[in-house]
């Protein structure tokens, strides 16, 4: 037999029973551990988001932080009104008792300022109580005057005349400047007119309503004691 040109073929490795058992159990343990791992890396994770709604769980009612209405009380009643006062009726006695406190209050207001310095005024009333007038009535009624009557008369005085014309109340006797005797209530216009013939001149328009007889009993002319 020729000798061989090149190198013969190397003898093929041959593999026995033991070592093919063994390469199978090297594998098995991979894919068991290599599984495994593999498992608990694609697992659910402890903190992840539920993956569906019925995991979600329910959330608890929160307590209110409004605080409830007050209650209103009903004031839809209608108050009952109050009633007034009774007013006080005054005995004759206790209006002319307070009629004599409104003159004398008056009177001692006025004397203050009286002018006794001799000028020619006006003098509207003199009376006292209980005297009489024929040209004029109480307002009371009767014939007499009472002190309610004497007040009345002059507040009437002085609203008609005032504040063009000065009307003043005196208490004094019958002689005008003393203060002894009878004492009357005297009404004047105490500004001073100049002369007899100018207060006359006033009279005569100031009542001249009436007639000349009762305008010379409600007004005349006087010259002041000085």
């Amino acid at each position: 037999m020729p000798p061989f040109d090149h190198e013969p073929p190397s003898p093929r490795r041959r593999y026995g029973a033991g070592a093919l058992v063994a390469t199978i159990a090297t594998l098995f343990v991979i894919g068991v551990v290599g599984g495994g791992s593999l498992g608990w890396a694609t697992g659910p994770r402890p903190d992840r988001a539920p993956s569906s709604a019925s995991e979600i769980p329910t959330p608890l009612p929160q307590p209110s932080s409004v605080a409830p209405a007050p209650t209103t009380p009903d004031n839809t009643s209608t108050p009952e009104p109050t009633p007034s006062p009774t007013p006080t009726t005054l005995t004759e006695e206790e209006r002319e008792q307070q009629a004599l406190l409104q003159l004398r209050e008056q009177a001692e207001e006025d004397i203050d300022s009286f002018p006794f310095d001799g000028r020619w005024a006006v003098q509207l009333s003199s009376k006292y109580v209980g005297s009489t007038d024929p040209f004029q009535t109480p307002a009371s009624g009767g014939t007499k005057f009472k002190a309610s009557d004497i007040w009345a008369e002059y507040t009437d005085l002085r609203e008609r005349l005032e504040p063009r014309y000065t009307v003043s109340l005196i208490y004094r006797g019958n002689k005008l400047g003393a203060n002894t005797g009878r004492k009357f209530w005297y009404v004047f216009v105490t500004d001073d007119f100049g002369s007899k013939e100018a207060g006359q001149a006033f009279c005569d328009e100031a009542f001249s309503g009436l007639p000349k007889a009762a305008r010379d009993n409600q007004c005349w002319p006087r010259q002041l004691p000085g």
